[in-house]
């Protein structure tokens, strides 16, 4: 995940997206997306690779079991999206996962 950013800005768009790795722990993830939802409508996170996918994944998840608390459920749209190459030669292929909250049904 990248580090602090300033929250006042939305988490989406790709300068601003939760980036995700094979390394990143999952619980933290989740509580990223939770605070990134709470201050704003919706936010994005990127994963590249296999591993880096599954744990956005579970994320995800455990993030929108962290915000029924506040009485928001989470909808996510799934995505493929391309992200420039650190060297600058060919293109990564990741996936890109739009993450929006709603208030809860009474």
């Amino acid at each position: 995940m990248t580090g602090h950013q300033n929250a006042d800005i939305p988490r989406t768009g790709p300068e601003h997206a939760i980036r995700v790795a094979k390394a990143t722990m999952p619980h933290k993830l989740a509580s990223a997306i939770q605070q990134a939802l709470l201050r704003h409508d919706a936010c994005d996170v990127v994963a590249v690779g296999a591993e880096a996918t599954s744990r956005a994944v579970v994320g995800i998840a455990l993030a929108g079991g962290q915000l029924a608390a506040h009485a928001l459920t989470t909808s996510c749209r799934i995505y493929l999206t391309t992200l420039p190459s650190p060297n600058g030669d060919r293109p990564i292929r990741g996936v890109l996962f739009r993450v929006a909250k709603t208030p809860m049904a009474p």
